[in-house]
């Protein structure tokens, strides 16, 4: 998909499960990720609620249990 379609749906709210972002220029890549953390935790969450991982550093098998994975519910009174 080309960066300015998914930067504008991003923008608008319109943002799927997941995405791959890969390509020769970190520039692009690292403007959709900053605006993808701030349109979908907030960030008073992010230390619980959110996981990079890096392609370098991981394979399939450990991307795909890691999805696997139920998350954790914390219930405050």
């Amino acid at each position: 998909m080309e960066f300015n379609k998914l930067l504008k749906d991003w923008q608008a709210g319109k943002m799927g499960h997941a995405y791959l972002l890969a390509g020769e220029e970190p520039f692009f890549i690292e403007k959709l990720l900053d605006l993808a953390e701030s349109k979908t935790i907030p960030e008073s969450e992010r230390d619980f609620n959110q996981l990079v991982l890096y392609g370098k550093d991981v394979n399939a098998k450990y991307v795909v249990e890691t999805c696997r994975q139920y998350p954790l519910w914390v219930l405050e009174n």
